[in-house]
């Protein structure tokens, strides 16, 4: 294909639109291949394919802009009618035809709103990512979340229930299936709502979408807990030997993987003589001293009598 320039666009000469056989052109200031007839965008021409000589061949891109998303309510595929009131070839509009432009905008802004669905879902997705950005999730956790919210609501499970409720639930349920270390009470903190309903609201979406979730390692929390509480390298070390073995002695079963994580921090700083208390532990890891105290009354009890299995 030829191209040759006509001042404000390039025509493309050889080609022709599929849909209406109208002449294909290039605007010079956006690089937009476009159809001078029905308006249908092709793709782009990059700034460096143009040449002197005013002939160029045109590069054709499938997508164009952010890429697509399922966190963003339209995934990222929305079209935008420009402001500026140009035709194709940039020409200004006459006055009849910039005010039907400006209906054509106003109505392009509102159609995609036009459902209930449609405007749960945006709403949703902008609590999806102040939530992640407060979490520090990536975008892989996001996108996570944002599918089972999308199952949720094309499930009907959304009607007469808080959408903070089944947001929160959602992304807890994308930690818990990349295992990463977010509690019920960090979500529930960042959402400004109780545990017991962020955990009524997970329950749901466990049984209604039959989501198989993997248990919380109690060793993906040691770091996080003992950064929190400035403990030494030897310390977390020491946490992680502690939890290996409680693990295969089966002691782990039925037990709270963060209070778990505390208790053998809590033995941990114990053994290596640094000093910090049992309520300091449960208030990082936001879990009750009496677990802490419990649970590492049990280790101690049970590193003891592995001590004197191996001495017998």
């Amino acid at each position: 294909m030829e191209v040759k320039n006509k001042g404000f666009y390039n025509v493309v000469e050889g080609g022709s639109c599929p849909s209406c056989r109208g002449l294909l052109i290039i605007d010079n200031e956006t690089g937009e291949l476009t159809c001078s007839k029905c308006g249908l965008v092709f793709g782009y021409q990059t700034p460096a394919s143009s040449s002197t000589t005013g002939q160029s061949k045109p590069v054709i891109s499938r997508h164009m802009g952010v890429p697509s998303s399922l966190a963003f309510h339209d995934k990222g595929l929305t079209t935008e009618i420009s402001e500026e009131d140009k035709d194709a070839t940039g020409k200004t509009l006459s006055g009849i035809q910039r005010h039907a432009a400006e209906r054509m905008r106003i109505w392009d802004k509102r159609s995609p709103l036009d459902e209930s669905k449609d405007r749960n879902l945006k709403r949703a997705m902008n609590m999806l990512w102040g939530l992640a950005e407060k979490l520090s999730l990536s975008q892989t956790i996001l996108e996570n979340a944002a599918y089972i919210y999308r199952k949720a609501l094309e499930r009907d499970l959304l009607r007469g229930r808080a959408i903070p409720g089944i947001v929160g639930a959602c992304i807890y349920a994308a930690c818990r299936n990349a295992k990463i270390p977010r509690t019920l009470e960090d979500v529930a903190n960042a959402l400004g709502i109780s545990k017991k309903e962020l955990a009524k609201y997970y329950r749901l979406l466990v049984t209604e979408l039959s989501l198989n979730m993997p248990l919380m390692d109690p060793i993906l929390c040691v770091t996080r807990i003992a950064n929190s509480a400035n403990l030494s390298e030897r310390t977390k070390r020491k946490a992680l030997e502690i939890l290996r073995i409680i693990d295969e002695t089966g002691f782990s079963a039925g037990k709270n993987p963060m209070g778990l994580a505390a208790s053998a921090i809590y033995v941990a700083a114990l053994h290596e003589g640094e000093k910090i208390t049992q309520s300091q532990i449960a208030k990082i890891a936001n879990v009750t001293e009496i677990t802490v105290r419990n649970r590492s009354k049990g280790i101690i009890n049970l590193l003891r009598a592995l001590e004197e299995q191996g001495k017998g």
